[in-house]
């Protein structure tokens, strides 16, 4: 597997558009695991309604519902009510119309995960065909073109963010250059191959490490919003939601050690309370498709307003 690794923020956004950027991911290697059947087993909870864009506030209009988790991701595991205005909504599939048409759409189509729009799965997964003569180091791959397989032969495929806890509560100051690293959890099955004729790799998926991070943020925001609500805590990721700031690592981080898969989860979300220099912040942890051993993140999503 080619992985790209870290760069800080700073060089992340210098070198690379904020929703345009994309690292390809070639299979060139064999990891066998069983593919699990997926269903979106946890009973639905709809949180009492907010009255008003929990994003830009206004209360004027038709105020839609929030799914915490996206349905595309979740289905309606946990709804908040009454909670974004159309325009906000409009802002908020900027960032999850390519996570879950492009990012996560390979693993969302092998776990046939929930879809507002079935008939538009075909059955088949994009790839793109390369060859190479010798595997050694500097060797530049012939593109063989594009293909589409069938998506039973596609591999299992989650690419990530692995990250060390946010700098807000490292107590560092904005802007300052922080480490990400991409993680990859891939389960390929031979006698299923995504390979076709003379290709010997094959690019499987695209990752963005600007738009991942939005999409934590907004889940673990939406989150917080329905556990606390909207009047008990100042909220700081609102810029990065909106793609207002050039920085996420300040506010979006993780555990660097990963998790024993849980095989019974897809998805996990809590949320406490961390004081830094007696200041206390609103934490939300989160691990999306846990039975995969993905890594746990952390997003400071508030800062204590001292009404609780």
């Amino acid at each position: 597997i080619l992985v790209i690794l870290g760069i800080d923020d700073r060089e992340l956004l210098r070198g690379y558009s904020k929703r345009g950027s994309v690292f390809f991911l070639c299979l060139i290697g064999v990891f066998m695991a069983k593919f699990p059947n997926i269903i979106v087993a946890s009973p639905s909870r709809r949180y009492p309604a907010v009255g008003a864009c929990i994003y830009c506030g206004t209360r004027a209009g038709k105020l839609n519902d929030e799914h915490i988790i996206p349905f595309a991701i979740g289905g309606n595991a946990l709804v908040l009510p009454a909670a974004s205005c159309r325009k906000c909504e409009i802002d908020n599939n900027k960032i999850e119309g390519p996570m879950h048409r492009r990012q996560l759409q390979p693993l969302r189509v092998v776990l046939n995960l929930p879809t507002r729009r079935p008939s538009s799965r075909s059955g088949q997964l994009p790839v793109g065909l390369s060859k190479f003569t010798t595997f050694n180091p500097g060797e530049t791959a012939v593109s063989l073109g594009e293909a589409s397989i069938l998506s039973e032969n596609f591999p299992l495929l989650f690419c990530g963010l692995l990250l060390d806890k946010p700098g807000i509560l490292l107590n560092l100051p904005l802007g300052t250059p922080l480490k990400w690293d991409s993680i990859i959890r891939l389960c390929y099955d031979p006698s299923r191959s995504p390979f076709v004729g003379e290709a010997n790799a094959v690019r499987l998926g695209e990752f963005n490490p600007y738009l991942s991070a939005q999409y934590l943020a907004r889940i673990a925001y939406a989150y917080a919003v329905a556990e606390k609500g909207l009047t008990m805590f100042q909220p700081l990721v609102l810029d990065l939601i909106k793609g207002k700031t050039k920085y996420f690592r300040h506010w979006v981080g993780g555990d660097l050690e990963i998790p024993d898969a849980a095989p019974d989860r897809l998805h996990s979300i809590s949320h406490g309370w961390e004081i830094i220099n007696g200041v206390r912040y609103l934490v939300v942890k989160l691990r999306l498709f846990s039975f995969l051993a993905t890594p746990v993140y952390y997003v400071v999503v508030g800062q204590d307003l001292g009404e609780e």
